[in-house]
């Protein structure tokens, strides 16, 4: 982000309204510091999720489960995850206006962070160059470069002084700025609408073969975090059903993107029919897959578990991420 700003602060000669703002009145703000890091935007939206859950669910998100202890919470090491986790529970304390009770949360990588323990898939795919080989492609290919060719026509600059990283810095810009700042960012006129496609289909086809269906390890290295799921619902199902009081009606589990969506192509969601690179409409809200229309919607517990079961039998994380020895 540095590099571009430098530039066009240096090499730019349009002369459009925007770009002069950029040369002349823009300053970069987001800092080495800031990355990765929760910012004060996003601590405002965990509390309101806590809010709106809270809501939604009143019966298991409600003042006295969170005092009796039958709310946990759990979460991966990453600073911005435990800010994260700190900000929900403020959100729940700060509505109920509770002063006079802490309420701990456990760090729990090897669920949370799955991925960082599986070691076939570190080295046959985190690791692995040529795991990315479609992406790579993609990026260097006519679509790519006809987005960095328009952003050089626009800032009037040689097409050679306009990377690829450098379109993904001018993007992340415009994208920040608008969630963090919530304004019209001068970055989002380097692109128009097919540009910003571009660039989202080359993270979308990222995601997809480092942590989608790409490759079979990718879901399969979740099996723990699917285990910890059922194994949860199981105990709280027993409970319920034998009329004990449920030990643990709520587990708020704060992760990644890379947790959730390694979990969810295991679950077999958002497997479309056809290639990543047709486009297909979405359906809101997802069912569950194998499910009939009527069940997906609102399924029971029980015909969740026997749609899972070959997982729930089968799923296992240190069979699955162990590295295969090679016929001599």
């Amino acid at each position: 982000m540095q590099q571009l700003y430098n530039m066009v602060l240096h090499n730019a000669t349009g002369e459009e309204s925007w770009l002069r703002e950029i040369q002349s009145q823009w300053r970069m703000w987001y800092t080495e510091d800031m990355d990765g890091r929760l910012v004060q935007k996003g601590v405002e939206e965990l509390k309101h999720l806590a809010i709106r859950l809270s809501k939604l669910f009143p019966s298991l998100i409600s003042e006295d489960k969170l005092r009796g202890g039958y709310i946990k919470f759990i979460t991966s090491s990453k600073h911005r995850c435990v800010n994260s986790t700190l900000s929900f529970k403020a959100g729940l304390t700060e509505l109920w206006a509770i002063t006079d009770q802490d309420f701990d949360h456990a760090i729990n990588d090897s669920v949370m962070r799955f991925f960082d323990h599986c070691t076939r898939y570190v080295q046959e795919v985190d690791n692995n160059s040529s795991a990315l080989s479609e992406i790579n492609k993609f990026r260097q290919g006519p679509e790519m470069r006809r987005v960095t060719e328009k952003i050089a026509n626009r800032l009037g600059v040689q097409y050679s002084l306009i990377t690829q990283d450098m379109a993904d810095a001018a993007f992340y810009l415009c994208a920040y700025e608008f969630t963090i700042k919530a304004v019209n960012s001068p970055w989002c006129q380097l692109f128009d609408e097919e540009d910003a496609k571009v660039i989202e289909y080359a993270s979308d086809l990222r995601e997809y073969w480092k942590r989608g269906y790409g490759y079979d390890i990718n879901s399969k290295s979740s099996c723990i975090l699917f285990h910890d799921v059922f194994n949860r619902l199981n105990k709280a199902a027993s409970e319920n059903k034998s009329g004990q009081q449920v030990t643990e009606a709520v587990t708020v589990q704060v992760g990644h993107a890379d947790t959730l969506l390694p979990l969810l192509t295991l679950l077999g969601f958002f497997k479309d029919n056809v290639s990543l690179n047709s486009s297909a409409a979405q359906r809101e809200p997802v069912t569950f897959p194998e499910l009939s229309d009527q069940q997906a919607s609102m399924p029971r517990y029980e015909d969740v578990k026997e749609n899972y079961s070959e997982l729930l039998q089968g799923c296992d994380f240190e069979t699955e991420c162990q590295l295969f020895k090679s016929p001599a």
